[in-house]
């Protein structure tokens, strides 16, 4: 429960297998969660068991999770590789299926698997289950937007470094544009966000390096926002932008394309199973190992 990627994509998960089968919900319960929930999810929690028990978490911790039978691993990851301490998990007994987002976290998986022989055992356990939108709040909507078009960034940024690449935004657009031509719109995710006094510095360096002085306006925010305000907000802007160093789906980038809004992301990550340069624009990438955050070591 919260804005975070893992809590939006299982509450829409298990809402929607809800609609086919008895789901009990286990989450963390922050303190006054009766205000973000639905009915449904209210009854969820409060149920005493499921069908089938569906376990959204790293590998790791799928075992302390997992009941005697009906056990699925639902895998997100963001490398072109899986920690190699995971294949043992994904082989547990216990799990009788593995669900991925996308292409990108299966390949990954296969990727690290170096005996064929295994591979070929377990491939038919690990099931390409993409998460989806509802069209009925992400639409088309005929809006009044500004006279000068916006181009909207929907991530988390945590530091230089985060792998969501509003950096990389930041900085190309302080390159490109001048006063009155563009603004970038910055929808920081408040579950992983820097100190705003953090962010502005960001800006004002990348400005002094790149000797803009006519800089064109940077807005941001870091409001939670419900679908229909996020919704809205798609609608206003001209394009998403989405210079990611790896994601292993990309929702925003899926929401943003249901509303009719292109985008420009990068060719590496889960995105690339719906962007194509048929419907949006793909940016080039160079591979890079990630040295600071132990995860992906």
């Amino acid at each position: 429960i919260g804005p975070s990627g893992y809590a939006v994509h299982t509450r829409e998960l298990t809402n929607a297998i809800n609609k086919y089968h008895e789901v009990k919900l286990i989450a963390q319960i922050p303190p006054g969660f009766e205000l973000q929930i639905n009915d449904e999810e209210l009854k969820m929690i409060r149920r005493e068991e499921g069908k089938i028990n569906l376990i959204i978490d790293l590998p790791f911790n799928w075992k302390q999770y997992a009941n005697k039978k009906n056990n699925i691993g639902f895998l997100v990851w963001e490398g072109d590789r899986i920690p190699y301490s995971w294949l043992e998990h994904i082989q547990d007994e216990k799990m009788s299926q593995i669900w991925v987002p996308s292409s990108h976290v299966y390949n990954a998986i296969k990727t690290t698997w170096n005996n064929d022989i295994e591979w070929q055992i377990i491939k038919d356990k690990i099931k390409i289950i993409p998460h989806g939108v509802d069209l009925l709040t992400f639409k088309p909507k005929t809006l009044i937007k500004e006279k000068i078009p916006i181009i909207l960034v929907n991530k988390g940024f945590r530091n230089e470094m985060d792998r969501g690449g509003i950096q990389h935004a930041i900085r190309a657009f302080i390159q490109e544009f001048k006063k009155g031509e563009a603004i970038l719109m910055l929808k920081i995710n408040p579950a992983y966000a820097m100190p705003p006094e953090q962010l502005v510095n960001i800006i004002k360096k990348y400005q002094m390096e790149e000797r803009n002085n006519e800089m064109a306006e940077i807005r941001y925010s870091y409001e939670f926002m419900t679908k229909e305000k996020m919704a809205e907000l798609y609608n206003l802007a001209e394009i998403l932008l989405n210079p990611t160093e790896a994601e292993a789906f990309s929702l925003p980038s899926l929401e943003a394309m249901a509303c009719g809004i292109p985008v420009i992301a990068t060719n590496f990550g889960g995105q690339t199973d719906f962007i194509t340069t048929n419907n949006g624009w793909l940016i080039d990438y160079d591979l890079h190992e990630v040295k600071h955050e132990i995860t992906y070591e």
